[in-house]
């Protein structure tokens, strides 16, 4: 009888103990990993609180060089100088509200963080109307990079993004999306909104089209054909096709701009014309398990592989299909048609894993924090998502992606006495004009690339919506990436 108290005794004493470890797993996991996002949460009472807190002056938001963003005035009200620059990316605070998944509220607390408190009240001890200054947070932006972005995409007057990355690192120079904001506008943009629906949010001048807008890519998703070819065919280079500007492959018809005949191409030079039959007629050989297996290599499907700040969308490439998903799907997968959408955030960061041997390194736009005294705190250091490719793969690929420049599609990029590399894409689309009322509208244009190719150093990705061919938008990258490598 005693022995079976005993028993029950231990049975309950370890019942408890487990449901006890259980309980402080939960609060340590999530302290870790959901605090983050509930402390910056847009309706958290805390951020709105704080917001009306006299006695700190809230840190300012500064670009790489240290000119000034954002400061708080002497109201004590957030200062946005040329917001239109960097709406997407800084966001803002009215009234206590916020944008959610920007700087100002992913890092409301740092800003509002003080550094020696104790000093800075002694200091101001005889004039008590002085506040506190918080922290401040410096970006990896570079304002005279994303003032010419900004201008070059303004001119065009289209809707669209562009982005600058350093492909070694990881780090945003520039991010610039149309059509952008102030905080005038606000009030109009939000009374609009209410009285549409269904495509508001995609026309919507709050959306990042950065980093949220997702198009299909057409040509420059080429190079995860071409990388998955080279990765699952050992007779690659011999691979070849008779173009005569048209054909109907796997029952699809497939053109090929202007139906331009190439002729006989291999790999290289159908990724320099930019050959859509050729790449239709490779991606029907491989399959679109292959080509699935190596654009998730790439990540596609998967938008939770790195920590950003800013509100981002999943790429997405043949979703839940596999190896036998019909003819058409896979062949207009393959010409980055079809269900195929991403985001010109993730086109940068696929070339710039090309341009580093292989490897993706996680974007980061902000690289530390900065104390009232001058001090750096949470300084970031660049981080590898993963090996995408071999080298080797990669090397390949580089070496198309110049010829693309040097004699094909992608001439308009071409600077003097430096070797770019790069794609150009037309991604065709066909929608109702909501003005006209027309179903076909120009075509969305691409140019990705990145420069020196021997050892870049600068990747820029733009995307016009309507832009029409892929050619209109490689000017663009090639003044970007000229200012940019001038600077160094």
């Amino acid at each position: 009888m005693l022995d079976r108290m005993r028993n029950s005794i231990k049975r309950v004493f370890w019942l408890y103990f487990v449901l006890f470890l259980a309980a402080i797993v939960y609060l340590v996991a999530y302290v870790a990993v959901k605090s983050p996002s509930i402390v910056t949460n847009t309706g958290n009472p805390r951020m709105r609180i704080a917001t009306h807190n006299p006695s700190v002056r809230k840190g300012d938001i500064v670009d790489h060089n240290g000119t000034v963003l954002v400061t708080t005035d002497a109201s004590g009200a957030r200062d946005y100088l040329d917001q239109d620059l960097f709406c997407h990316v800084i966001g803002f605070e009215r009234n206590g509200v916020f944008d959610t998944k920007c700087i100002e509220s992913e890092y409301f607390f740092t800003l509002q963080q003080v550094h020696n408190e104790i000093y800075q009240r002694v200091r101001n001890i005889f004039d008590n109307t002085k506040p506190v200054q918080g922290n401040s947070v410096v970006l990896t932006l570079d304002k005279g990079i994303q003032t010419l972005a900004y201008d070059c995409l303004k001119d065009t007057g289209l809707k669209g993004s562009i982005v600058v990355l350093e492909p070694s690192t990881g780090k945003v120079l520039a991010m610039v999306s149309s059509p952008a904001y102030t905080l005038a506008d606000i009030p109009d943009i939000l009374s609009t909104e209410r009285q549409q629906a269904g495509d508001a949010i995609q026309d919507s001048p709050f959306l990042n089209r950065a980093t949220q807008g997702l198009y299909p890519p057409g040509s420059v998703f080429k190079i995860i054909t071409a990388a998955a070819a080279i990765q699952n065919m050992g007779n690659w280079k011999e691979f070849t096709y008779d173009c005569t500007g048209s054909d109907v492959i796997g029952g699809v018809k497939i053109r090929c701009f202007n139906e331009k005949a190439h002729g006989k191409v291999d790999m290289y030079k159908a990724m320099a014309v930019s050959c859509n039959g050729y790449f239709a007629k490779l991606g029907e050989t491989l399959g679109g398990g292959k080509m699935r297996a190596v654009a998730e290599t790439f990540y596609c499907n998967n938008a939770d592989y790195y920590a950003f700040p800013l509100a981002k969308a999943e790429s997405e490439f043949l979703k839940g299909m596999n190896q036998n998903t019909e003819h058409e799907k896979i062949i207009k997968a393959a010409i980055g048609q079809g269900d195929t959408l991403v985001t010109p955030l993730h086109m940068a960061m696929i070339f710039s894993s090309v341009a580093n041997s292989g490897i993706m390194m996680t974007p980061y736009i902000v690289d530390h924090g900065l104390t009232n005294g001058g001090a750096i705190q949470h300084k970031y250091m660049p981080k590898m998502i993963g090996q995408v490719c071999t080298p080797e793969v990669a090397y390949e690929l580089k070496n198309m992606m110049v010829e693309v420049v040097n004699t094909g599609t992608g001439v308009r990029a071409k600077i003097n006495d430096v070797s770019v590399a790069g794609k150009t894409g037309t991604a065709q689309i066909t929608a109702t004009d909501t003005v006209s009322g027309d179903k076909a509208l120009r075509d969305h244009a691409w140019f990705v690339g990145f420069a020196p190719a021997d050892n870049p150093t600068v990747t820029v990705a733009v995307m016009l919506e309507n832009g029409g061919n892929g050619s209109e938008a490689a000017p663009i990258a090639k003044k970007i990436i000229k200012f940019v490598l001038d600077q160094k």
